[in-house]
């Protein structure tokens, strides 16, 4: 069996997934990065920038009751 390990973060009222997480030092282009891993917000704590992913919020596309 195995586990799945995911972190989420809130931020200005919106969820987001941390994709990765890299030390500063490693990055010389923040943007350049965020496109690569496909993420839409890049935070930075801690000499560490966390590169996230927002997840939507649920749509309803229909609704069923009974059969």
């Amino acid at each position: 069996m195995f586990s799945l390990n995911r972190t989420f973060v809130n931020f200005q009222n919106n969820l987001y997934e941390v994709v990765r997480i890299f030390s500063e030092s490693q990055i010389k282009n923040v943007e350049l990065v965020k496109e690569y891993l496909d993420t839409s917000l890049a935070l930075r704590k801690n000499e560490k920038i966390y590169f996230c992913r927002l997840i939507e919020e649920a749509v309803i596309l229909e609704e069923k009751f009974g059969n």
